[in-house]
């Protein structure tokens, strides 16, 4: 009786001590024909297409390895967003309402709404002010923050000292942002009206002075804004005319502020250097609002 028997072949790169491992062949590869065991090569095929298998594999983790660091790009571009209050200045006064609105860093699911709760400081909710309107926020369907008002209330206590709200807001995504309003005592001072007079007579090449009034002095630094024109109907030219802005201190009611003139040597009409206040946030423009220096 012959018998099939299939020789060992060491594969390229093994050295003559190294065991080879044959594949195993398996049992559906024999069929008996005329009472023998031959070897069908559809098993060889079989065998073969195990060995040619883990190429395709090593070939398939290339790209995936060279996605890596773009996915690592995203989620570095993700983690960079920073969660954000407006107004920044977080504070509040007695009988005033002001809509906060918070920027979450991570953008909801959608499943459910955004929600604001207090948790601490040293005001009373429902006492000392009131939580309300919460509303998410965002483009078209997009939930990126929630708004909600906080209205001071008004009280006869007038010693009592600023107090806090500790408010935290979160969405579905456990995207938490934590901060801090201030409950400031009393109304909110009425903003300061501003007027400005001028000094005496300058000639060429000396300083014209002005002085801005403030009443009531501001509660905090504040920026004024004005222009500086001149008389130019016989020609002069004695100062740099255009916008310009001095910054008063907290709890001043004046400021001395100084316009440099020119001495260009031509011998021209006396004229005048004029200053005109400008309206901004933080205080009104109120009478004179300007005045001139000869």
């Amino acid at each position: 009786m012959s018998v099939l028997s299939v020789s060992p072949r060491r594969r390229a790169g093994l050295s003559a001590s190294e065991p080879e491992t044959r594949p195993s062949v398996p049992r559906a590869a024999f069929d008996r024909e005329g009472g023998n065991r031959v070897f069908r090569s559809f098993g060889a095929r079989a065998v073969a297409g195990v060995r040619h298998s883990v190429p395709k594999l090593r070939r398939g983790l290339l790209p995936a390895l060279l996605f890596l660091p773009l996915l690592a790009g995203l989620a570095t571009e993700a983690s960079a967003q920073q969660h954000s209050l407006s107004p920044s200045a977080a504070e509040l006064y007695e009988g005033e309402t002001i809509t906060f609105t918070v920027t979450f860093a991570t953008a909801s699911l959608g499943v459910l709404p955004p929600t604001v709760t207090v948790t601490g400081g040293t005001a009373t909710n429902n006492t000392d002010y009131t939580l309300s309107n919460i509303q998410a926020t965002g483009p078209g369907s997009v939930v990126s923050g929630v708004r909600f008002d906080i209205a001071g209330t008004t009280d006869a206590t007038s010693t009592e000292g600023d107090e806090t709200i500790n408010i935290q807001a979160y969405n579905d995504s456990n995207d938490r942002f934590n901060f801090t309003i201030t409950l400031k005592d009393g109304a909110r001072p009425s903003p300061p009206t501003v007027t400005v007079t001028g000094g005496a007579a300058v000639t060429e090449g000396g300083d014209a002075s002005f002085t801005l009034n403030l009443n009531p002095a501001p509660t905090a630094d504040l920026t004024v804004g004005f222009t500086v024109s001149e008389d130019t109907g016989g020609g002069q030219s004695f100062v740099i005319p255009g916008n310009y802005s001095v910054m008063v201190s907290a709890n001043n009611a004046s400021q001395v502020m100084t316009i440099a003139t020119t001495d260009d040597m031509v011998d021209e009409p006396n004229g005048s250097v004029t200053v005109t206040l400008t309206a901004r946030s933080g205080y009104m423009v109120g009478t004179p609002s300007s005045a001139s220096v000869t």
